[in-house]
């Protein structure tokens, strides 16, 4: 039951959780709060695209992974077990230029920890 769940994607200059992403946070909450992932600490970490500033990236990046934070948080899952990391536009999940890409990379990532 460790690993990466799955990635929430975001509108292009959003921190808004949309549909279908709010059933991901949902099910992950589930996960989160089943008896044997309780001790699991997450990590959650936010991405930009490339599009914007280097410094306005980063902030975004910072409010989706809150937003998505203080969704879970809603849901039941403990705050003290969930750790927030902001990399903007340095880790992209497709180097590619397109627009299916820049919208690929706009997301955060929650990682299992043990």
């Amino acid at each position: 039951m460790f690993g990466r769940i799955a990635p929430i994607h975001f509108a292009y200059d959003s921190f808004a959780v949309l549909p279908p992403h709010d059933r991901s946070i949902e099910q992950a909450a589930a996960v989160l709060n089943d008896q044997r992932c309780r001790d699991r600490e997450v990590a959650l970490t936010g991405h930009a695209d490339y599009m914007g500033g280097t410094l306005y990236n980063q902030a975004l990046s910072i409010r989706r992974a809150t937003v998505v934070v203080d969704a879970l948080v809603a849901k039941g899952v403990d705050a003290g077990r969930l750790a927030v990391t902001a990399l903007g536009e340095k880790s992209p999940d497709v180097a590619d230029r397109t627009d299916d890409a820049r919208a690929r990379n706009r997301r955060v990532v929650m990682t299992m920890t043990q």
